[in-house]
């Protein structure tokens, strides 16, 4: 995923002096506080931010955050690409009632504590081995979301029966086991990731990795009743390796592995 960059500082003293990025970065604090600043209308504006904060800074927008005097501090930091965003928010665009979503619209600071723990949730899994499909839809909708939520507009509901639905569930029904990356999808489908999201969520209730999951489980229970060595069927199933599949079944299942192994023998 070379449109994103994640990082997480955790008891951080470190300070910077004023700068600007040519990515869109997203900054959520997670304890300590901080004094932002930023250049606003040829004008020095200074806000002193704690747990809670949600920083959107625009691509060359100057600023700085650092902790306050002797104090330590720990955030989450997202850096995407302008170009990637730019698209994204015209496929955001796409599904409004005519209205276009505008970056611009964005709060210096913002204070919503489901959008904030969105944001966490999503930077842990972007700095973890999960797959990348799964990154890139939960970064989709988080970044859906923070652009939804500020301009405050309704989406229109997604179409009923979408070909494009059915199209993308034959093609994870036949790769289950393999990679998929999410424009793969989406040009099997002809529409948009963002639509592609959406449109599957609405009429299956799972987003496309968690179908893909869910098919993974029920081939890997088919293995498992053969006797498969559970090492064997993590690998033939598409896991990135056993600990990843055991978690994965147990989620799906309420068992592990070789419990499940172990009931259906008895059957």
């Amino acid at each position: 995923m070379p449109y994103v960059e994640c990082r997480y500082a955790a008891n951080s003293h470190a300070c910077y002096k004023k700068h600007s990025h040519p990515t869109f970065s997203l900054g959520a604090v997670e304890s300590g506080q901080s004094r932002f600043s930023y250049s606003q209308a040829h004008c020095n504006q200074t806000e002193t931010i704690g747990p809670g904060t949600i920083v959107p800074v625009m691509p060359d927008s100057i600023h700085a955050c650092n902790p306050l005097e002797n104090q330590q501090w720990s955030y989450h930091m997202f850096y995407i690409d302008s170009e990637w965003l730019e698209d994204l928010r015209g496929q955001i665009t796409d599904t409004r009632q005519g209205k276009k979503i505008r970056l611009q619209g964005l709060s210096r600071t913002l204070y919503q504590p489901s959008l904030y723990r969105q944001i966490v949730r999503v930077n842990r899994l972007m700095l973890s081995d999960d797959p990348v499909l799964e990154k890139e839809t939960r970064l989709i909708s988080l970044m859906a979301q923070l652009m939804n939520t500020q301009n405050n507009e309704p989406e229109r509901a997604p179409p009923l029966n979408h070909p494009a639905v059915s199209r993308v569930q034959e093609f994870l029904d036949t790769h289950a086991c393999e990679t998929i990356t999410l424009d793969q999808l989406a040009q099997e489908a002809e529409i948009s990731s963002y639509h592609l999201i959406r449109l599957f969520k609405h009429h299956t209730g799972f987003t496309p990795h968690a179908f893909q999951i869910d098919r993974r489980i029920n081939q890997s229970k088919k293995l498992l009743k053969c006797s498969n060595s559970i090492a064997d069927v993590a690998l033939k199933t598409g896991f990135s390796d056993q600990a990843h599949f055991q978690r994965s079944f147990k989620q799906y299942t309420a068992l592990t592995p070789a419990q499940y192994q172990q009931t259906s023998k008895k059957i």
